[in-house]
């Protein structure tokens, strides 16, 4: 099989490994889709770095769809993708009833306004992300700020 298949099967049988970092690996929206369908059966892990590869919406969009079954990731790192707006859109509809995702990194990810008011609307439900990292993306100072605060008041209570 390919990589991102061999990788999907061990996740489905994982035990023990918290942390996989995959960052600066080539995955494409494909390969993203396999790892992800592993991780809505496995919670075993903890973190997850994809960062800088070549996944697109797709990839986004099973993300999206992992984050809204599993119980396991705390920590998620997906900058440096082409995630746009329109992928960012499904991240942020998984995370609204995700309760374990403390940390979310989307930096230069080409995420505009859009995706900016989605996050927005996500923590309205979303009550258990602290870190949403949207840096060196096209949104509006108005946007970051607002999200900003509705973190800060979050870690604020704990």
């Amino acid at each position: 099989g390919t990589e991102s298949e061999i990788i999907s099967n061990v996740l489905m049988t994982n035990k023990s490994l918290t942390i996989l970092k995959l960052n600066r690996t080539r995955l494409k929206d494909k390969d993203v889709k396999a790892i992800c369908e592993a991780l809505a059966v496995n919670y075993i892990l903890q973190e997850l770095n994809l960062a800088v590869n070549f996944f697109e919406v797709e990839g986004a969009r099973a993300i999206g769809n992992m984050l809204k079954v599993n119980k396991g990731l705390t920590r998620l790192s997906l900058e440096s993708n082409d995630i746009t707006s329109k992928g960012a859109k499904y991240i942020s509809e998984g995370l609204k009833n995700n309760d374990v995702l403390e940390e979310l990194s989307l930096m230069s990810c080409k995420i505009d306004d859009r995706g900016a008011i989605a996050f927005r609307e996500m923590l309205n439900e979303n009550k258990t992300l602290k870190i949403l990292n949207l840096k060196r993306n096209v949104i509006k100072q108005r946007y970051t700020n607002q999200i900003a605060q509705m973190l800060a008041n979050r870690t604020a209570d704990d």
